[in-house]
């Protein structure tokens, strides 16, 4: 039905329509110019939960308002409040035919699908076997870990750890379970509740506790889960990136990161390669044949970890599509085109071609913020801009967007010596 009516509308001229939401300007500019490129009218609804200060330099770029593949851009500040959101969505709903809400964030993902019996008539969303609440509760990384055992992928063990505020305001209150060895890696349950930056290692129980307080200074709510795994000694982390439909899951390439970045930017690579699957193939079948099984309707990435001994352990899925879907796209594998020529088209799904090539890929989003946070030098970013065959936001086709983003090069140099200052004057106060 809703095929038809996007068909009758490329007929009578226009082009069916995509909404891409989300905080992350690289995640949504990667796929903004993946529609472009399929055929498809693009806006982009960029989603931040606080209005962003002077110095908070990410949160004021905007390079996707300055790409030709975006017809309209909008902002919407939730402060905290998904319904501010639900609100902005609804009131860029088409009123003849239902868009294709592609989120690039938990946040936008697990909000969409809490609303889904509102928002489905107006929109195609990603979803869970067309269940409301069912893809937040896929979120858990609890459920995804017992979900990938069963499928035979190997996971690392942990267990959960549940955290809540003290009513006198000390330190968090926890049961920790006795059996529980350190070290152990601590991450939150569902990061759409709190920050990437609570992610650590944490080698004795007053380590775990304090990084229980820093958790729920991250997050809007009195409780959240924990997951404190078994430490291993990693290798590399990689990303295996595709495409969930009815007619089957696709996972034509991997993603293996080289420099990962630090706090929020935990892992997410600031430079990384674009491999073929190779002798990795039976393993991307594995995950294949894992995702294939939920019921899934969408974008998505797995992550990986190779440990000092050449083992893989499953760690996380993502029910979205990060900015490191922009290689397989120059590689001419346009997963988000694919989705949308099914969803929007009603063309079946067909295997993709695998990548057959290797590509050193810049994500310039995560190098800013590294730079800026003084994680890496001036010369560093000279090196690798070199060394990068692929920059994300960089494209002679499409250059606004770059003309944008340098703009805020000085402004990352004086954040960068505003933290130089700041570790000098606690050295000097010590």
């Amino acid at each position: 039905m809703n095929a038809s009516k996007q068909a009758r509308s490329a007929a009578d001229g226009r082009r069916p329509r995509v909404l891409i939401s989300g905080q992350n300007y690289g995640s949504n500019l990667s796929i903004a110019r993946a529609l472009s490129r399929a055929g498809y009218e693009v806006e982009v609804l960029r989603v931040l939960q606080q209005r962003p200060k002077f110095w908070q330099i990410t949160g004021r770029l905007r390079p996707e308002a300055f790409s030709r593949a975006v017809s309209g851009y909008h902002v919407c500040v939730t402060e905290g409040d998904e319904h501010r959101l639900v609100e902005a969505l609804l009131a860029l709903a088409d009123g003849q035919e239902p868009k294709l809400l592609i989120p690039t964030d938990d946040y936008v993902a697990c909000a969409a699908d809490r609303h889904y019996d509102e928002l489905h008539a107006r929109f195609l969303l990603p979803n869970v076997r067309g269940e409301a609440g069912a893809l937040e509760q896929l979120m858990s990384k609890r459920v995804q870990k017992e979900l990938a055992r069963k499928a035979g992928l190997p996971v690392v063990e942990g267990r959960s750890i549940r955290v809540s505020r003290s009513p006198a305001g000390g330190a968090p209150l926890a049961e920790i379970p006795e059996a529980l060895r350190y070290p152990c890696f601590v991450k939150p349950d569902m990061s759409v509740y709190t920050s990437k930056g609570s992610m650590c290692r944490c080698g004795s129980e007053r380590e775990l506790r304090g990084a229980m307080a820093q958790a729920l200074e991250h997050c809007p709510d009195d409780e959240l889960v924990l997951l404190a795994e078994d430490y291993l000694e990693i290798r590399r982390e990689y990303a295996l990136l595709g495409v969930s439909t009815p007619e089957g899951v696709f996972v034509p390439g991997l993603i293996s990161a080289d420099y990962d970045g630090h706090g929020d930017q935990r892992g997410v690579a600031m430079t990384g390669r674009l491999v073929p699957l190779g002798e990795r193939k039976a393993l991307a079948e594995a995950v294949e044949r894992f995702v294939a099984g939920l019921g899934y309707v969408g974008l998505f990435d797995v992550d990986l970890i190779e440990d000092s001994e050449g083992r893989f352990f499953f760690t996380e899925l993502n029910l979205r599509f990060g900015s490191s879907g922009y290689a397989l796209t120059e590689h001419g594998i346009n997963l988000p085109g694919m989705l949308a020529d099914r969803l929007l088209k009603g063309k079946e799904a067909s295997r993709p071609a695998d990548v057959q090539e290797e590509t050193r890929f810049l994500n310039e989003k995560v190098m800013l913020d590294e730079f800026a946070r003084g994680y890496i030098s001036l010369a560093d970013v000279r090196r690798e801009a070199l060394r990068a065959e692929l920059r994300f936001l960089r494209d002679a086709r499409d250059s606004g967007p770059y003309r944008h983003f340098r703009r805020f090069f000085p402004y990352a140099l004086a954040r960068r010596l505003y933290h130089r200052l700041r570790q000098t004057a606690r050295r000097l106060s010590r």
